[in-house]
């Protein structure tokens, strides 16, 4: 909440009257429901962080990410997205462990690789867009090494839902995996 709270304070007002209406659009929001304009209508920052936080509990981190860019604050998005990272590295997670320490098996060897996207996507992760430029990868090690670009980006949250993925849809390949560590 706190870096919510800060990185808010940090837009001009202009620039927060905008980032109120990106999270009102729905078609921005990329399949997540859009918040009404009477909830965010006369809402300071404070107020407006909090109306995030509850919309979008599971989302937040990656709404506030693609609404500051849309805002046109690269520099505030970048800040955002590096606080989460290293909130995220702070928080051992084992599926999180267990992506990073086989990325390179797990480029090699994935081979069911839409389910895991679709997942993804569902789980508001990647949109429709990020979806497209996974997909265009001529192979399955190309695809799960542009989708390993967007994990890292993403944070624990988006590599929790990989290995979701990979348990309903590779479950051998993390038995073996976990039989070779």
């Amino acid at each position: 909440m706190d870096c919510i709270n800060a990185t808010l304070e940090e837009l001009d007002n202009d620039e927060f009257k905008k980032f109120q209406r990106f999270v009102r659009d729905a078609a921005f929001l990329d399949g997540q429901e859009p918040i009404g304009k009477a909830l965010l209508q006369n809402k300071d920052r404070m107020d407006t962080a909090d109306v995030i936080l509850q919309t979008y509990p599971d989302n937040v981190d990656q709404i506030m990410v693609n609404v500051l860019g849309k805002v046109g604050r690269k520099d505030l998005q970048k800040q955002y997205q590096n606080k989460v990272q290293s909130k995220d590295a702070a928080a051992s997670v084992p599926e999180v462990d267990f992506v990073n320490k086989h990325k390179r098996s797990l480029i090699q060897r994935v081979s069911n690789v839409e389910p895991i996207l679709d997942l993804l996507t569902e789980e508001g992760i990647m949109n429709n867009e990020d979806y497209s430029n996974v997909r265009a990868e001529k192979n399955n090690q190309g695809k799960i090494r542009e989708l390993f670009i967007l994990l890292d980006n993403r944070g624990n949250r988006a590599k929790r839902v990989f290995y979701k993925g990979l348990e309903e849809n590779e479950s051998c390949l993390i038995e073996d995996l976990n039989e070779q560590s």
